[in-house]
């Protein structure tokens, strides 16, 4: 191989390699403001990213608080949404005495991507809920009382929904979580419990939303989810109220640990199950520069040489006709050519058209009807040499035994 050949190699694998580290390093949910894995803002199915960025085109003011790392207060027109109540209680307990909150339960058990934080790997509904100790910070729940549950379950969906708001119904999926809770108004219920829940205690409103679904990343663009979500919304703020989604700060996901301790720098070598995709990766560029050399791969394989003589003459000329595609046209003058030959040999009078003429010779010998080799002929779109010389041997006898009344002995010449 030349230099220029092995520069062209060497440049190809260190781009290559530059690529897959990239790959394997960045973080891509950056950019989105992902900050922590249970988050109101997760762009996974089960998040509010839809939800908060489409409150961000009206005039409700959206925006974001981390309880834990910054100190905020709500104020009496700002609705504090809880996507994360356990979390965000445990950390703000205060936040349970917000002028206006919203608490939505939780319906789901979930695990996080280790790749990408902001996705799910998978998630499935809960079979039970705790949350107890939620109603007793939220005051639902004396702190005196004895311990109790409240009653959410996950059932087939309603088919009616008698209770809703502006006319609007929800779209859940097979499931719906409905809550039964005495202590609570019910805004969107149906005869088997309610989704939202209103109580106002000491000029404080709380909401309770029981089935995420209404306004998740994955259903807040079902039936009219969106219609009905901003009606709730209507009820819960005064004119220009604010949106306030609060997201819990805990820990930071843990960095994976890196294969070469020993290592410094934005580099790291591969190990472990990476090397064989780095080998493949260098492979695939050595035959990628390979192929562009001169002596790489199978020969060229030659094209048929044009040569001289009389067989040579009759093979060359067949063969340029196949690579014109001619097949059909050079068939049609040909066996226009043994329909005058044949017409001569029978004595046919002259000046008969093509059509008279075709009809006296199929009166000549039924056993052979060029008239109908000629329709078929022209039937065809695109015929194949073994067609065409099929019909041109059988013309071509044909007017051999009109012209000797016999097999022609030349007719294989």
């Amino acid at each position: 191989m030349t230099a220029r050949t092995l520069a062209y190699v060497a440049l190809t694998i260190v781009g290559l390699v530059v690529v897959a580290q990239l790959v394997r390093t960045c973080d891509f949910t950056r950019d989105y403001g992902q900050l922590t894995r249970p988050s109101s803002y997760s762009i996974s199915a089960v998040g509010l990213a839809l939800f908060y960025e489409t409150l961000t085109l009206t005039d409700l003011k959206p925006q974001r608080a981390f309880a834990g790392q910054n100190a905020w207060k709500p104020g009496p027109n700002q609705l504090v949404v809880l996507a994360d109540p356990v979390l965000s209680l445990t950390r703000r307990p205060d936040l349970a005495e917000a002028p206006r909150l919203l608490v939505i339960l939780p319906k789901y058990i979930y695990q996080d991507s280790l790749d990408k934080p902001a996705w799910l790997e998978q998630a499935q509904a809960r079979k039970a809920n705790h949350l107890g100790p939620l109603w007793r910070d939220l005051g639902l729940i004396d702190a005196d009382a004895p311990p109790s549950e409240p009653d959410l379950t996950l059932t087939a969906t309603p088919k009616e929904w008698p209770q809703t708001l502006a006319g609007h119904h929800p779209t859940f999926p097979a499931q719906t979580q409905l809550l039964r809770e005495p202590a609570l108004s019910p805004l969107i219920a149906a005869p088997e419990g309610l989704v939202l829940g209103e109580r106002w205690r000491d000029q404080r409103q709380l909401l309770i939303l029981a089935d995420p679904d209404l306004v998740n990343n994955h259903g807040l663009g079902q039936g009219d989810n969106l219609a009905l979500t901003m009606a709730a919304l209507k009820v819960a703020l005064p004119n220009g109220g604010e949106v306030i989604f609060d997201e819990p700060i805990l820990s930071p996901p843990k960095p994976r640990a890196r294969a070469n301790p020993d290592l410094i720098g934005p580099v790291e070598l591969p190990a472990g199950p990476e090397i064989i995709i780095f080998a493949q990766i260098f492979l695939a560029a050595l035959l990628a520069a390979f192929s562009g050399g001169s002596r790489f791969g199978p020969p060229l394989k030659e094209d048929k040489v044009v040569d001289f003589g009389r067989k040579k003459l009759i093979d060359n000329s067949a063969r340029l006709l196949e690579r014109a595609s001619r097949q059909k046209a050079v068939t049609q003058d040909y066996l226009a050519m043994i329909a005058k030959a044949a017409a001569k040999a029978a004595r046919l009078p002259r000046g008969l058209s093509e059509a008279e003429t075709l009809s006296r010779l199929d009166l000549i010998d039924r056993r052979f009807s060029l008239k109908k080799i000629l329709g078929e002929l022209a039937r065809a779109s695109s015929p194949t040499p073994k067609t065409c010389l099929e019909w041109a041997k059988k013309a071509y006898a044909w007017k051999a035994r009109l012209e000797s009344g016999s097999e022609s002995g030349r007719r294989n010449n």
